[in-house]
């Protein structure tokens, strides 16, 4: 039995393995993502605030600001902040226009 048990035994540690820290791997510092860009946009008639925030060192996204309710608009995106609001104004411009009288129909 004794045999057999050294057997079992696991062999003694040899190497030591060094954790070392690394910088966390974001594209995007912590202080200019808590702080996006809002500009008043009047489309249509109605006055928007919509604010651009980085996701990634090119990479903007672009929504509506909306207080106290769920935002449901999907996300627009653009190399730049301008970009990005322009892309999403422009669809609400698209979007909310006034549909054109159809036909009549005597």
């Amino acid at each position: 039995m004794g045999q057999l048990r050294t057997w079992f035994r696991f062999p003694p540690v040899r190497c030591v393995t060094r954790i070392i820290s690394v910088a966390p791997m974001t594209t995007v510092t912590r202080d200019r993502a808590a702080q996006p860009i809002r500009r008043m946009q009047n489309i249509n008639g109605k006055t928007y605030v919509v604010e651009a925030v980085p996701v990634d060192r090119s990479r903007w996204r672009a929504r509506l600001v909306q207080h106290g309710t769920a935002n449901a608009l999907m996300p627009f995106y653009g190399a730049t902040p301008d970009e990005a609001i322009e892309r999403l104004s422009t669809w609400l411009s698209r979007v909310g226009r006034p549909s054109a009288p159809g036909p009549s129909r005597d």
